[in-house]
């Protein structure tokens, strides 16, 4: 198993050395990730492609074996419990709030809400860009919209590159 020190170390650093300057290194960093990381993409591809091949010709090999390996996850089984224990699934069910949503309607569960616990439900709700602009237009929304800077990452440009 080759790993990722003896790949750093007798693959990359030989053709692409680590920058003293921290700036070179900082960018060299990051380009070096991003190739990293498309050839990641590019080797799971080949892999899922290479797997395909040898489950579709279902082949074998004397020095190695396929394995699917697996792992356990444990689940209710509703409708049984629904039927065979139905007080117990009544103390116990739920419904997800994605699923409730779906169901319901993101307005009338606040609308619901709204009726259980007002002050809650005020502090809590939210409001999407997209139904607002059904109804106001864009002079009315700007009042409305609310712009904020979310920090990024860090990002080192070379000087005369574009960003």
């Amino acid at each position: 198993m080759i790993t990722a020190a003896e790949i750093l170390n007798d693959c990359l650093l030989p053709s692409w050395p680590r920058p003293e300057n921290l700036f070179e290194r900082a960018y060299w960093c990051t380009e070096l990730e991003g190739s990293l990381h498309r050839l990641s993409l590019l080797f799971n591809e080949e892999f899922n492609t290479t797997v395909s091949q040898i489950t579709a010709g279902n082949l074998t090999s004397p020095a190695y074996e396929l394995r699917f390996p697996q792992v356990a996850v444990r689940r209710v089984n509703v409708p049984l419990l629904r039927e065979e224990m139905p007080k117990m699934f009544s103390a116990v069910a739920y419904l997800r709030a994605t699923d409730a949503e779906r169901i319901l309607s993101r307005k009338l569960l606040y609308e619901l809400c709204l009726g259980s616990d007002p002050d809650r439900t005020a502090s809590l709700a939210a409001v999407n860009i997209a139904d607002l602009e059904k109804f106001l237009t864009r002079q009315e929304m700007d009042g409305f919209v609310l712009t904020d800077q979310k920090p990024l990452r860090p990002v080192i440009v070379k000087l005369g590159e574009d960003a």
